[in-house]
């Protein structure tokens, strides 16, 4: 009887024994600054941290993958974003027409005259009854002079054509006495000149061009001049055809 209670006695000691090792093997510390064995959990939430602290978007692949959809720019401060904003277009002049050049008003100051104008208003003619300039012996004046002005407004057309101004008259001087006929419009003057002894009709031109909505003062001038012991001396401008070609 007693065998048996020691026989229970030493097996309660090496039970007790035994439990005890379990216990100290399971809570063994870990050493201060080593990290602890990782679990496979904590190896996943471990990887995930060290790439990126944002969660990772699966990309897709395969025949029917699709590349990502880019995100609209944001409008920043001052610069607001206009969707079907069309940049705006400069005004532009309106086209000449492309018709002929016409001639619109007429005006004239001087001597006497009548201006008649074609029905296509291209051509006009100025006729003149006595615009003249004399000089005799009996005169003590040693030039005499007469001029006329006419201003001609053209209409809107085409480019490239040209205006033509035309004065035809007669000159006729004697020793000692000259004349001349002087054409001015546009920027441009025309001298036509008669030595003594002239006896003779005559055209003097003067060409510019039609520039379409243009208005152009134009002027004849005449003029007799005569030495100490001059003569005679005549010049006169019977008439202006004026043409547009």
């Amino acid at each position: 009887m007693r065998g048996r209670i020691v026989l229970f006695v030493v097996l309660a000691v090496v039970l007790a024994l035994v439990g005890v090792y379990v216990g100290w093997s399971a809570n063994t510390p870990t050493a201060v600054g080593e990290p602890a064995p990782a679990t496979p959990a904590d190896l996943s939430v471990g990887s995930q941290a060290a790439g990126s602290a944002q969660p990772r978007v699966p990309v897709a692949t395969g025949p029917n993958a699709s590349a990502p959809k880019a995100s609209p720019p944001k409008a920043t401060a001052g610069h607001a974003t206009q969707p079907n904003q069309t940049p705006s277009t400069p005004p532009t002049s309106p086209p000449r027409r492309a018709g002929p050049v016409r001639f619109g008003r007429v005006t004239t100051a001087g001597p006497p005259s009548e201006t008649g104008i074609s029905d296509d208003r291209r051509a006009l003619t100025t006729t003149f009854s006595d615009f003249e300039v004399i000089a005799n012996p009996a005169s003590a004046e040693p030039s005499a002079t007469k001029s006329f002005a006419m201003t001609l407004h053209l209409t809107d057309g085409a480019e490239g054509e040209k205006l033509g101004f035309h004065v035809s008259g007669w000159a006729a001087t004697t020793a000692g006495t000259t004349a001349r006929l002087t054409l001015q419009g546009g920027g441009r003057t025309i001298v036509k000149s008669f030595p003594s002894g002239t006896d003779e009709a005559y055209v003097g031109t003067l060409w510019l061009p039609a520039t379409p909505g243009t208005t152009y003062q134009l002027s004849v001038v005449l003029e007799i001049h005569k030495d100490a012991g001059g003569a005679d001396g005549y010049i006169n401008a019977a008439n202006i055809e004026s043409g547009i070609s």
